[in-house]
């Protein structure tokens, strides 16, 4: 390759990280926003024994947004506490949300890619953690659409018409 073939690859492929950090800040951004007028415990929480788990869930989001922070600003500690804090705190809510083989998947995956992102912010790696970052928001979303599957909610409040809503679900999360 030719110096400035490498220039130019290294400039697109640090434009393509930038401008995915971007929209992964807008959606994040949106998140949080409409999380006030749909409390994160209205999709978490069926019960109030379930407000510890939308708790939970909160801290989790905070801290996805810091290690999207850190990213950003190329601070590698921030990013490593996070990650670790993401980590801790998945463990302490993988056993509240569903006793299924895919949700014990999803979290399991939650937590590998969360490990990735924290050794490769250990190793200064900035696009790789970027990669693990933008691995890890796609498990989110994977795992939040499992759940909201099995319980049969969404968020227009209608309820999803597939069987997969009444189909084999635990006792207390029928409805």
């Amino acid at each position: 390759m030719t110096r400035g073939f490498k220039m130019l690859y290294r400039g697109r492929r640090y434009g393509i990280c930038v401008l995915t950090m971007l929209v992964l800040s807008g959606l994040l951004g949106w998140l949080h926003d409409t999380q006030q007028d749909f409390p994160m415990s209205t999709v978490c929480a069926q019960t109030k024994g379930d407000e510890q788990l939308a708790q939970l869930m909160k801290r989790k989001m905070e801290a996805a947004q810091k290690i999207l922070e850190g990213l950003a600003l190329a601070q590698f500690d921030t990013v490593i506490t996070n990650a670790e804090a993401l980590i801790f705190i998945s463990r302490q809510a993988s056993f509240r949300v569903l006793p299924t083989p895919e949700y014990e998947l999803h979290s399991n995956e939650f937590r590998r890619v969360a490990g990735e992102i924290a050794n490769k912010a250990r190793e200064k790696n900035l696009d790789g953690a970027t990669l693990q970052y933008m691995d890890m928001t796609l498990t989110c979303v994977k795992c939040h659409k499992h759940v909201r599957d099995r319980r049969g909610t969404h968020r227009d409040g209608g309820e999803r018409p597939s069987s997969l809503a009444s189909r084999n679900l635990p006792l207390g999360l029928e409805k």
